[in-house]
């Protein structure tokens, strides 16, 4: 994948494994990985895709993650 381009809501779904329904959901919650607004588009790095998948790693299924701090 090059890294410079930029991935559409369909090709970030697609690499994520789900659908491009909870990408848009995600954005309206703020809760997925950061985008870009290009436009009307919503446009993905693929480092910023990365960075989200590795915060999601866990080492178990009781691992409640990084927390949000309220500021």
């Amino acid at each position: 994948m090059n890294e410079s381009a930029l991935l559409n809501q369909e090709q970030t779904a697609q690499f994520l494994n789900i659908s491009h329904r909870t990408l848009e959901k995600w954005r309206w919650e703020g809760t997925g990985p950061r985008f870009c607004k290009i436009g009307r588009r919503a446009m993905y790095k693929p480092a910023d895709l990365q960075s989200y998948v590795d915060a999601q790693t866990r080492q178990s299924t009781s691992d409640p993650g990084p927390t949000s701090q309220a500021a």
